[in-house]
């Protein structure tokens, strides 16, 4: 009984210490970060669509399905020109899965806190012959190559990694804690080179709360930001926002879908709306998948924009529960229970 007492009190600290560290974390971010959140955010002009009706192109013909070999719960992917890497956040392993071919592999040193291995994953990239998996629990990107070797741990104790971008300047990370949605700005051995970015979030709903954010590698000097449910795009060039341009569902003016709390959002379950879910590019091509829940009634569409200009182009249904996707030059794939891989139109 004793032993099950000193137990449970070891627990209860480690997770009010936990929580204090996430709590002295936000505040010194929001502290350094309140200043110049005053000074950037809404003087940009935010442009938009030429159009702000959907035009609706046919949906994909189905090409092939891929079936996992014991992945359980497919979590984030991508793609070099042969192969789709997947983590499956129940095992924390990588799954390594031929595009054209029949070859399947699986590699990773599983769950666990020691070099290569995982507790929480929330995104994977690939970058020149390397794949960078962002753990934002234990404050590390961990890096294997397409070899399947496992080849460093790079450490950001400042921040908790959540979206990042890989390029030739080195890493772009989302932090997942930081509610003025900045960017942290590191070298490939993860020293850290500065903070940079904008929230671009409206006046009137409040720069202060946690709105979830996706990235879009677009070039290795350009990516994309999006808020998902505020219906604005940022469009960054060497770490500087250039523009923000409007999705297809124009801005939200009034997102009454999101519950407002003290320094975050919640969800209504029965209410959702997002203006995009997901996103993926080509060399030609932005896909966003935008995603509406009521009581009655539900649409989800895949969202096709020029990737030059982020013009809006056309739109289809999407024809399955989609759990990820990535645009191929030639090709377009989702992943949920299965692979699947659907021809791609233009307009």
């Amino acid at each position: 009984m004793y032993k099950k007492i000193i137990i449970l009190f070891v627990f209860v600290f480690l997770v009010i210490s936990c929580d204090k560290k996430i709590k002295e974390t936000e505040s010194k971010l929001n502290n350094k970060n309140k200043i110049y959140i005053k000074n950037i955010l809404l003087d940009k002009k935010i442009q938009s669509q030429k159009s702000n009706k959907r035009n609706f192109n046919k949906t994909p013909k189905k090409l092939k399905s891929i079936d996992f070999k014991n992945l359980y719960r497919p979590s984030y992917g991508c793609v070099d020109k042969n192969y789709l890497y997947i983590v499956d956040a129940s095992s924390m392993l990588i799954h390594k899965i031929a595009l054209y071919d029949t070859n399947y592999t699986v590699f990773g040193k599983g769950i666990g806190r020691g070099p290569g291995e995982l507790t929480g994953i929330r995104d994977i990239q690939y970058y020149k012959g390397n794949i960078y998996i962002s753990d934002p629990i234990k404050h590390t990107i961990e890096v294997y190559s397409i070899t399947e070797e496992y080849v460093k741990t790079i450490k950001v104790n400042e921040i908790f990694p959540e979206q990042i971008i890989i390029d030739n300047k080195g890493i772009t990370a989302y932090n997942l804690y930081d509610h003025n949605c900045f960017f942290y700005k590191y070298d490939l051995n993860g020293k850290f080179i500065e903070n940079f970015g904008s929230p671009l979030i409206m006046k009137h709903i409040g720069s202060r709360l946690y709105h979830e954010t996706i990235l879009c590698k677009l070039s290795d000097s350009s990516f994309i930001q999006i808020p998902k449910r505020l219906g604005l795009i940022g469009y960054y060039e060497n770490d500087s926002l250039i523009y923000i341009k409007e999705t297809i569902d124009g801005i939200r003016k009034e997102p009454n879908d999101i519950i407002y709390g003290e320094n975050y959002e919640r969800a209504d379950r029965e209410k959702l709306f997002y203006t995009c879910l997901r996103v993926t590019s080509n060399d030609n091509f932005v896909v966003m998948l935008r995603f509406r829940i009521s009581k009655d009634k539900k649409e989800s569409y895949f969202d096709v924009y020029d990737k030059k200009t982020l013009d809006y182009l056309y739109s289809f249904e999407t024809p399955l529960k989609t759990n990820g996707m990535i645009l191929l030059n030639d090709t377009f794939l989702t992943f949920n229970n299965k692979i699947i891989f659907w021809e791609l139109y233009s307009d």
